[in-house]
């Protein structure tokens, strides 16, 4: 067991296929919330793959949306210049700067995205490709 009963899960309902899944060498994992909701106290969900590829065109940018969306909840215990500071560091300058705006659309995905289905306005953003 990895979780503990005071564990929130935060998934993106978009599934990322493994070339083993691909090739049907694995099977394609079924019903993932329902088997986190067994083992966490909370589970989150959305899909973040859509509004990467949405936004930024490309569903690369998904994990670090879903590193803004779970700090937007308060489910990190880390500062938003830390992580920022993190995404700098480790991208190219073009990269960190769309992985920069990837963090900002998960947090206002955090915010409006699971009633409406679509992230909340960001400043700067202009919206769909």
């Amino acid at each position: 067991r990895y979780a503990s009963p005071h564990t929130t899960a935060v998934l993106n309902r978009h599934p990322t296929l493994t070339v083993e899944m691909l090739i049907g060498d694995q099977p394609v994992p079924r019903d993932l919330e329902r088997r986190f909701a067994s083992a966490v106290k909370t589970v989150l969900s959305a899909d973040l793959s859509t509004f990467a590829e949405e936004f930024l065109g490309s569903k690369l940018f998904s994990n670090v949306m879903m590193l803004g969306y779970a700090y937007q909840l308060g489910l990190l215990p880390l500062r938003e210049a830390h992580l920022t500071e993190a995404i700098r560091e480790m991208f190219s300058n073009e990269m960190a700067e769309k992985n920069r705006l990837a963090f900002k659309i998960g947090r206002s995905a955090a915010l409006d995205g699971i009633k409406t289905k679509e992230p909340a306005p960001v400043p700067g953003l202009r919206g769909p490709r």
